[in-house]
């Protein structure tokens, strides 16, 4: 009488409600699945994983799951491209999926465009510097989804927020860059560095994972002990005495205080550069003049305390 189709292995367990409007099947995907028993759609499927995660997935591309939406090892997988939960999250992510489905919440479950094709971000291809030819090549082939901004980092730290220039069209084919990064300030002298480039659909919503090549930076590693800087800032009074707050400014002298009594225990007194603007000192309050200044100062590297 009613086909219910989507497990991709045995089904060893099946379950319909008290009220026989719903049934439940276990298989050997891993997955539970929910089905509507009159039309024999499947509401949603139900992953548990090893370490007590979980998510809940609707056809169309809704789902919800533990820690906010931000589960380790769940994605969506485009051919052999993998897309992870965060760069949909916006658009398919539904708190409390599995109690709408069932009814027992009663809002509406936001409106969808089925997940059924998504615009590929372009494929990466990285041609390693080298201490002889210190420039990034970069090849990118349009995948269906157009060539957006191409994000280069180093260390971790992003060097070009778009390597793409004005040259190269959003539809174009594929397309070829190089950077130099010869000398550039963010590479550690002596030591392997790690270059990571990703880059965007036409679309500008969707990324590739990032593309890793290691660089060894010619000249001689140094042992120099980092330096610790902070602006700390808290307002608790304003104009008025509707929204005066409590303990903004007191909370961020005691950060403050935290940041000098660690840093210096990490790194030494000499390299804690620290200013603190708050309500509670008049000559150092939170002003944008103020601000401004602190930013000028500590970047031309006076020996700052707390004040």
């Amino acid at each position: 009488m009613r086909k219910f189709e989507g497990h991709a292995n045995w089904i060893y367990s099946v379950a319909f409600s008290p009220d026989g409007r719903y049934v439940l099947t276990g298989s050997w995907d891993s997955t539970a699945r929910l089905w509507d028993s009159a039309t024999g759609e499947e509401l949603v499927s139900l992953i548990s994983f090893g370490d007590g995660t979980w998510a809940v997935v609707d056809r169309e591309g809704r789902f919800d799951a533990s820690n906010g939406g931000d589960v380790d090892g769940l994605h969506w997988v485009v051919g052999t491209e993998t897309i992870a939960l965060s760069q949909l999250k916006e658009r398919y992510y539904e708190p409390g999926l599995l109690a709408k489905r069932f009814g027992f919440n009663k809002e509406p479950l936001r409106d969808v465009s089925a997940f059924t094709g998504v615009a590929l971000h372009p494929a990466i291809e990285l041609r390693k510097p080298t201490s002889e030819d210190p420039t990034l090549g970069i090849k990118l082939n349009n995948q269906g989804g157009g060539i957006g901004k191409v994000v280069v980092l180093i260390n971790g730290k992003e060097i070009e927020a778009d390597a793409r220039g004005e040259k190269i069209a959003p539809d174009a084919k594929s397309a070829e860059l190089t950077i130099d990064i010869k000398g550039h300030p963010l590479l550690k002298q002596g030591k392997k560095n790690r270059i990571e480039v990703k880059a965007y659909n036409a679309e500008g919503y969707l990324s590739s994972r990032g593309v890793i090549v290691d660089y060894d930076a010619p000249g001689t590693a140094t042992s120099e002990i980092p330096t610790l800087w902070a602006i700390v800032a808290g307002v608790s009074g304003y104009s008025g005495e509707t929204i005066d707050l409590r303990y903004a400014a007191k909370d961020a002298r005691d950060i403050a205080t935290a940041l000098k009594l660690g840093g210096s225990r990490l790194f030494g007194t000499d390299k804690v550069k620290l200013l603190i603007l708050t309500t509670l000192t008049p000559d150092k309050s939170l002003t944008k003049d103020n601000l401004r200044q602190a930013f000028e100062e500590l970047g031309t590297g006076p020996n700052l305390g707390i004040s």
